[in-house]
C-alpha cells in the first residue's frame, strides 16, 4: 500500500483497519509521518517505509521535493556558494521553461517575489487562526506555521535573486552589491563602506532589521512580524508596478516617473525584496533566525546544487 497524500481521511485511517486487505505486509508513505506512532498502532507483522521530506524547521515544507533528509544542511552564505547556486537555479528554470518567449519568463520571474510574499502572507494568516476554510489540509503540510512563514520568506529571498539574473545576467551580483550599500548608506550604517555580498548579507539584513524596528514607534511585538511580512509583499509588488510602467500598463504613469517605470525601478525593488525578506525572518525569530535561513536556504535549491555539481 503507497500513502501518496495528506488528505486527512487517508492520513488518519486505522492502520489495524488493512490487516489482511493487501498482498504485502508493507506500507510506503511518500508524506512526512506526523509523528511517531503510538505502541500498537502499527499492526504486528507491517512494515512501514516514510520516503517523505522532513525538515528541521518543524515543517513538511508543503510537499517540497527539493528536502532531502539524507543531506546534511551547509551553510551556503558561509560557504561562498550562495550566489552560484543562484546561477544554477536560473538555468534551471530557464529549461524547464523554453515554451515561453524571454519576456514572458522575465515577467513571470519579476513577478515570482510577490507569489512567495503572499504565500508568506497566507502562513502568518493561517496560524493567527484566520484561514478557517483550508486550515485542515494546510496545517496537514506544515504551512500554517512559523517554519511555514519562513520557508516562504527564504522563497521570495531566492525568486528576487533569480530575478535579478534574469535581467542582467552578467551584473546582477554588482546590482545587488549596490542596492545593499543604498540601503545601508540611507540607515547611516558603517557596513555600507565594507559590504561586500555574500559574506555580509546576513549582517546587512540584521543592521536593516534593526533600524526598522527601532522605528516602530507605537506597533506592539505581536504586530511586528505581520508588517514586516507586508513589507516584503509590499517590496514585490513594487517591482511588478514598475513593471507595468514599462510596459505602458499604467494609465498614471505621471506620477511615479520615468525613473521608478524602468529597470532601474525593476532592480531597486526586487534588491528591496531580497532584503526584506531576511528582516522578515529576523523579526519573526530574532535569536534564531540565521540558523533557518541557513537550513531552508541549503534545502530548497537542491536543484541548483545539482545542476552546479553536474
Amino acid at each position: 500500500m503507497v500513502l501518496a497524500t495528506e488528505w486527512p481521511e487517508y492520513r488518519n485511517v486505522d492502520p489495524t483497519t488493512l490487516t489482511g486487505r493487501t498482498a504485502e505486509a508493507l506500507m510506503v508513505d511518500c508524506r512526512t509521518p506526523p509523528s511517531t506512532p503510538p505502541a500498537g498502532a502499527q499492526p504486528a507483522g507491517r512494515c512501514t517505509r516514510s520516503v517523505g521530506p522532513k525538515s528541521s524547521t518543524g515543517t513538511a515544507d508543503k510537499g517540497d521535493p527539493d528536502n532531502d533528509p539524507k543531506e546534511n544542511p551547509v551553510d551556503l552564505l558561509k560557504n561562498g556558494t550562495m550566489f552560484d547556486v543562484v546561477d544554477a537555479l536560473s538555468g534551471v528554470c530557464a529549461s524547464a521553461n523554453m515554451d515561453l518567449s524571454r519576456d514572458e519568463l522575465l515577467a513571470l520571474q519579476v513577478a515570482k517575489p510577490a507569489e512567495e510574499a503572499g504565500e508568506a502572507l497566507h502562513a502568518l494568516q493561517g496560524t493567527m487562526g484566520l484561514m478557517p476554510r483550508c486550515a485542515e489540509t494546510c496545517n496537514s503540510r506544515g504551512e500554517h506555521t512559523w517554519g511555514g512563514v519562513s520557508n516562504d520568506c527564504v522563497g521570495a529571498f531566492f525568486a528576487s535573486l533569480i530575478a535579478l539574473k534574469y535581467i542582467e545576467p552578467e551584473e546582477w551580483r554588482t546590482i545587488l552589491v549596490t542596492g545593499v550599500r543604498q540601503r545601508l548608506t540611507e540607515i547611516g550604517s558603517p557596513l555600507a563602506d565594507t559590504f561586500t555580498g555574500e559574506p555580509h548579507m546576513l549582517d546587512a539584513a540584521e543592521e536593516l532589521a534593526k533600524s526598522y524596528t527601532a522605528s516602530a514607534g507605537q506597533v506592539t511585538e505581536q504586530e511586528l512580524p505581520t508588517l514586516a511580512v507586508g513589507n516584503l509583499a509590499r517590496e514585490a509588488g513594487e517591482a511588478i508596478h514598475a513593471l507595468h510602467g514599462i510596459k505602458g500598463l499604467l494609465t498614471r504613469d505621471e506620477e511615479c516617473g520615468p525613473q521608478t517605470h524602468s529597470w532601474i525601478g525593476v532592480q531597486h525593488h526586487l534588491v528591496g525584496s531580497c532584503l526584506t525578506a531576511l528582516v522578515a525572518l529576523s523579526v519573526i525569530d530574532p535569536a534564531g533566525w540565521r540558523e533557518t535561513f541557513a537550513e531552508i536556504s541549503f534545502r530548497r535549491p537542491r536543484r541548483g546544487r545539482e545542476a552546479m555539481a553536474a
